[in-house]
């Protein structure tokens, strides 16, 4: 099974949706989540449909106005069940035709502000099991200060907050 997500800051571009669909292409996904698309939730369907009309689809829009997470699914290769949408989280349980594997996948963009990511700390831990588990995306959190790109060094807290529940969910 083959999963990837792109954290994409702004989706309302064509170039931008070209380039996604051609990714999806190349690749040969069965899953794809298209992170940060701030696109408003009128025009999202219009984009769902012509640029990946082929391909299932979830998004958060009832759990957040910009629609922060679209899961595309490739509904030939893989089957979706078990949904939760919520602001900073899509996730489900897939079952991969070809080998006959189920997988729980949780895809992640976690809020900017660590207040509303300790629902999300909590949102994970309610899902972590002893089944397969995929988690992937943009917590918007580095785990040591040398992941940081920018001058501004993370909050301590921020971090230790992030790597208890890393390692609470890895078991």
């Amino acid at each position: 099974m083959k999963v990837a997500a792109w954290n994409v800051r702004g989706f309302n571009t064509p170039l931008k949706q070209n380039e996604a669909k051609e990714y999806m292409r190349n690749n040969k996904l069965d899953l794809f989540a298209i992170l940060e698309t701030r696109v408003k939730h009128a025009k999202a369907s219009k984009i769902l449909n012509t640029k990946f009309g082929s391909w299932g689809s979830l998004t958060n829009y009832g759990s957040h106005y910009n629609g922060r997470i679209w899961l595309l699914y490739n509904s030939q290769t893989v089957a979706l069940s078990h949904h939760l949408l919520e602001a900073q989280v899509i996730s489900c349980r897939v079952h991969h035709f070809e080998t006959g594997k189920d997988l729980n996948v949780s895809f992640v963009y976690g809020s900017n502000d660590a207040v509303q990511r300790k629902d999300l700390w909590g949102t994970l831990r309610g899902l972590a099991s002893s089944d397969p588990w995929l988690v992937l995306g943009d917590f918007n959190i580095v785990r040591c200060p040398e992941e940081k790109l920018s001058p501004n060094p993370p909050l301590l807290q921020d971090m230790l907050d992030f790597n208890s529940v890393c390692l609470t969910v890895a078991g």
